[in-house]
């Protein structure tokens, strides 16, 4: 038989070569090689084939895909399971006994509620979702014991007496809940030894001293509750929302009598944790946060205090002065702060006195050295652009003001603006008719008073004369009561939003994609700060006022647009400094080019607006943020206070997880609880990355 079947493929191998050659021989084109593969021909389907038969078939369909493939037949079977529909594809995985139940373990299952924010009711149900699809998760007694492992019994809740403000004024003191890590040094000792087993410290290609760890503790209320957090510096994301452990959290505001509260148990464990040894490495402890929180660790009255400043003792007039002037100003040190406190305290603690003993009302709650804190960047960024565009906005209202005296159409929707002019106009004409009014009273007054004296009181007249003036005067007590309503109506001006100047300065915004906060004060955020300050972009903003300057008002076109140019080199000078805000490592010579742009800034705006105050947080960037740079060579982000302010929202999707938890200590508990294994480095670690998009 096999002899048999030898000789026919020996026979079909020769016929096909003499056709090949005769096909050669007539043709132009190069023949490619060919290899014949013997397939034999089924006379049975492959379900009711016996075993031996299927296992024929597959050495056989493995020799032709070998060859198909050349020599690659898993990525052919691969591609041809693709070619399926996803129904068919799964039918076909059932019916192989390949579709079996996915398990998943207790650690991952964990991660999954750590990372969704859910309860354990709503993983319950997740869990039976999937199971109907083939994926079991781990069980709930397995992942409560992970639970206990982690957080264990390092997390304590207690109802604290808070002080709260009344709205008729005072306060009043009522507990609170306060939910707290008692072992703070544990937890970070925890934290760094679980990312070095991960793998995940680093030191930012030598940045940060090889001998040292860094870390920063911060604190920022929002959402309803204060969160006292701490971050390590030593990995790859610093600022991430995985790497806030929020030791402290309580519900009240962040005054100085609360913090007092809530922190002054982590007093000892914070000046322990400064200068410890973890391995063969030594923590350092910085201190971050918003200016107010920072104010009140140290003890200062605050920003709007004689001497803000938290770094050096400067007076708030002495800002104004140009650093290359007045110079560096004596630095403060924690010893000077409870030296001027003591003597405060010594001399009754009377607030209004607190500038002479240079605003030192309180003890710091923390003895970090002052050069360990951080100067707040975003806030620092966030304020003097947001001051900055205030002095745009308001020349744009004095355009508008002058705007409102050439108006002549009121035709358009109304508005305070539309009022206001057409008022103002009314009060102009009103004025002049007022005026012509007492000139003709005046002279009616005096010619009957001309021919009473000539031809005597009596005479018709003088009579005549008398009357018409009279009645003259009630004309103009008429005009005067309507003119003394106009300008108090005027007075009251119109809101500068609805200015046309200013909306099209709104308008500019939207169109650079700038948004401001509706029900903050029509404050920024930190991103679009960034991307506000782009050159082309300012350029945007002051361009949309100078086009409008010259439809509206032309005969002013010339000097708005000699302004706007100021406005544009403002906000441009500024931008090349504030780059002190980011979390990027910085190198001398950027160094000293940024010292070199924050001196032209702050010459700039002295020149450009002399009547503009300058305030804190110009200071801060004026005389600290090249002592920051020069000791630490890294901008404001990498220690400052993004990852205080970003945790916000995570706490709200927490709470909403577990609103049905009636007692609030509990319930805040469990928030807490659940951030605490959210921030493990393993749960962090089983998180999938996501899929980059792929450009089109």
């Amino acid at each position: 038989m096999h002899r048999a079947i030898t000789a026919k493929t020996e026979v079909v191998h020769h016929r096909c070569s003499v056709k090949l050659f005769q096909w050669e021989m007539h043709s132009d084109q190069e023949c490619k090689p060919m290899t014949f593969i013997q397939v034999t021909k089924s006379r049975q389907q492959t379900t009711a084939a016996s075993s031996r038969t299927l296992k024929t078939r597959c050495s056989e369909m493995q020799m032709i895909r070998s060859v198909l493939s050349a020599g690659e037949p898993t990525a052919l079977i691969q591609r041809e399971v693709l070619t399926l529909s996803d129904e068919e594809r799964r039918a076909l995985l059932d019916k192989a006994g390949i579709l079996s139940t996915i398990e998943i373990g207790a650690a991952e299952t964990l991660a999954i509620k750590a990372g969704l924010a859910i309860p354990w009711n709503k993983l319950r149900l997740l869990r039976r979702w999937l199971k109907s699809s083939g994926i079991c998760l781990a069980g709930e007694e397995r992942m409560r014991q992970i639970s206990c492992q982690i957080v264990g019994d390092n997390l304590k809740g207690e109802i604290a007496p808070f002080s709260f403000s009344l709205p008729s004024g005072g306060e009043e003191v009522k507990g609170s809940p306060l939910v707290y890590i008692p072992h703070l040094v544990d937890m970070v000792v925890h934290l760094l030894d679980e990312n070095e087993r991960a793998g995940l410290l680093t030191w930012h290609d030598g940045y940060i001293p090889a001998s040292e760890v860094w870390l920063k503790i911060g604190g920022d209320k929002g959402g309803g509750t204060f969160k006292m957090n701490f971050q390590i510096v030593n990995v790859a994301a610093p600022n991430s929302v995985h790497n806030t452990c929020v030791f402290c959290c309580f519900e009240a505001g962040d005054s100085v009598t609360n913090l007092h509260v809530a922190l002054d148990r982590f007093k000892d464990q914070v000046e322990h944790l400064h200068g410890m040894k973890w391995r063969h490495y030594t923590v350092k402890v910085f201190i971050c946060g918003d200016y107010e929180f920072l104010s009140k660790i140290y003890g200062l009255s605050g920003a709007s205090g004689c001497y803000p400043c938290l770094f050096c003792i400067i007076g708030t007039d002495e800002m104004a002065t140009p650093l290359s002037i007045r110079g560096y100003a004596t630095r403060r040190t924690l010893e000077t702060m409870c030296s001027d406190h003591q003597h405060y305290v010594a001399a009754g603690s009377i607030k209004r006195d607190a500038q002479k003993f240079f605003n030192s009302i309180s003890l710091p709650i923390f003895n970090i050295p002052v050069s360990q804190v951080c100067p707040p960047g975003l806030h620092i960024t966030l304020g003097i652009f947001t001051k900055l565009f205030h002095l745009l906005e308001a020349a744009c209202h004095q355009l508008d003001l002058e705007l409102a005296l050439h108006t002549t159409d009121f035709t358009g929707p109304s508005s305070s603006f539309s009022k206001y002019s057409q008022e103002l106009q009314n009060l102009s004409f009103l004025q002049a008719e007022l005026e012509k009014a007492q000139q003709s009273h005046e002279e009616l007054q005096n010619m009957a008073t001309y021919m009473a004296l000539v031809n005597g009181e009596k005479s018709p007249l003088a009579v005549k004369l008398l009357k018409q003036s009279a009645a003259k005067m009630k004309s103009v007590k008429a005009l005067k009561a309507k003119v003394a309503k106009g300008i108090a109506t005027v007075k009251k001006g119109f809101s500068e939003k609805e200015g046309p100047f200013v909306k099209q300065l709104d308008s500019a915004l939207q169109l650079i994609g700038v948004q401001r906060q509706q029900y903050f004060g029509g404050a920024f955020v930190g991103n679009h700060v960034h991307k506000a300050l782009k050159l082309p972009n300012v350029k945007t903003l002051c361009t949309a006022i100078s086009q409008m300057a010259q439809e509206k008002l032309p005969h002013r076109s010339g000097e708005v647009a000699e302004n706007m140019k100021n406005f544009i080199n403002l906000f441009s000078l500024f931008g090349k400094c504030h780059n002190i805000s980011d979390q990027n490592f910085i190198d001398e010579p950027q160094i000293h080019a940024l010292d070199q742009a924050i001196q032209e800034f702050m010459a700039f705006f002295r020149d450009t607006f002399p009547t503009a105050t300058v305030p804190i947080k110009m200071h801060l960037v004026e005389d600290h943020a090249i002592q920051w740079a020069a000791a630490y060579h890294v901008g404001y982000g990498l220690l400052g206070e993004q990852g205080a302010e970003s945790i916000h929202a995570k706490f709200t999707r927490l709470s909403l997880a577990f609103v049905s938890i009636k007692d609030r200590v509990k319930q805040l508990q469990c928030i807490v609880k659940e951030h605490l294994l959210s921030i493990e480095p393993r749960m962090v670690a089983a998180i999938p990355p996501p899929t980059k998009k792929q450009k089109t």
